[in-house]
This record gives structure tokens, C-alpha cells and sequence, in this order.
């Protein structure tokens, strides 16, 4: 099967606006929305579903690698090297810093998506996802994720499928993992 090439959004390399450097994230939302983490650019850029720039937003970001729209419009972000989960109000306010625990590694990257009043984090250098509460940040659980003698080596990218079904790439295993919190 192949595809076809629609269209692509984003009008080249720079630091205009609708320019991007180094791309790294990007989601949609409720809104109809691509929400684009702009690491090199220290932004997230939001373009309608036809490619034409709404808004930039996340001023003080710094190199934003992950980006999650939550159902209520708000925008999760996270950025490399953070130690927290970044929550914009939909027009790009700072509402809230949600503080991670870090691991030793200084390098951490942190993935994030919204799993309807709580958010999943992935952290690849602890080898863990913990789900937070979107409001406070508390960590409700910490799935480890051990099945036999396998356990997650660097939980990456992930994707919230309802409230508690998360798909998870794990990098280094070259796969995906369905992963489901116990109750």
C-alpha cells in the first residue's frame, strides 16, 4: 500500500513565524489543530488542519521535544533536559509547571500525552511512565512494567488510547508496548 503526499505544513527552516528548526514533536487537538513542538525555535507553533499558522505560543519555553493537547484545549509540553511538564492555557499562557522527579541522568527526555484528568509522562532514563494528576501534578502510579524477565529498557513516545490503555514505543526494544494501569 502507498501513500500520498498531501501537504506540509510549515514554510521552511528559519525563525519566522510558520518557519521551524528541528521539529520534534506534534499533536492535534479537539480544535482541529496541529500543535508543533519547535525545539530549535524554543516554541510550539499551532496550525490549522489545512497548514496555515494560527498562533505561536510558549514563551520561555526552551527546546521543546514532546507536545499533547488535553480535551479541555490546554497544551502539555515537555522539553529536553526539563524537569517538568509545561501546561499552557489554550491562547499560550503559563498556567502550571508540573515538577518531575529526575532521574540522575542530566540529559532526561520526557514524553508526555493526557489521559482525560491525568497526564502519563515517560521517562526513558529511569525506565518507568508515571501518571500524574493534571491539576496538581501529584504521581497517582508509577508503572515499572515488568513482564517476565522483560521490563521496559527506554520507554519514549506514547499515546493514550482511552483513560488507561497507553501505547508506549520502546526504543530500544523496536517495539510497542500496550501497557494498562492496575486498579
Amino acid at each position: 500500500m502507498e501513500g500520498r503526499w498531501l501537504y506540509h505544513i510549515g514554510n521552511g527552516t528559519g525563525v519566522e513565524a510558520g518557519e521551524m528548526q528541528g521539529p520534534c514533536g506534534v499533536a492535534t487537538s479537539r480544535r482541529n489543530e496541529v500543535l508543533v513542538a519547535d525545539c530549535g525555535n524554543h516554541r510550539v507553533q499551532v496550525f490549522t488542519l489545512d497548514g496555515n499558522l494560527k498562533r505561536i505560543m510558549g514563551e520561555g519555553l526552551r527546546y521543546p521535544i514532546c507536545v499533547a493537547a488535553r480535551k479541555s484545549g490546554e497544551v502539555l509540553v515537555t522539553e529536553r533536559g526539563g524537569s517538568s511538564v509545561k501546561v499552557l492555557s489554550p491562547d499560550g499562557r503559563l498556567v502550571a509547571s508540573l515538577p518531575l522527579a529526575a532521574s540522575r541522568q542530566t540529559r532526561n527526555e520526557f514524553h508526555v500525552c493526557a489521559m482525560g484528568e491525568r497526564i502519563a509522562v515517560s521517562d526513558a532514563a529511569s525506565h518507568v511512565v508515571r501518571v500524574l494528576d493534571a491539576g496538581s501534578g501529584e504521581v497517582l502510579s508509577q508503572l515499572l512494567l515488568q513482564h517476565h524477565d522483560t521490563s521496559l529498557i527506554s520507554p519514549n513516545a506514547l499515546a493514550a488510547y482511552d483513560d488507561s490503555l497507553i501505547a508506549l514505543a520502546d526504543h530500544a526494544r523496536h517495539s510497542i508496548v500496550f501497557v494498562q494501569e492496575e486498579k
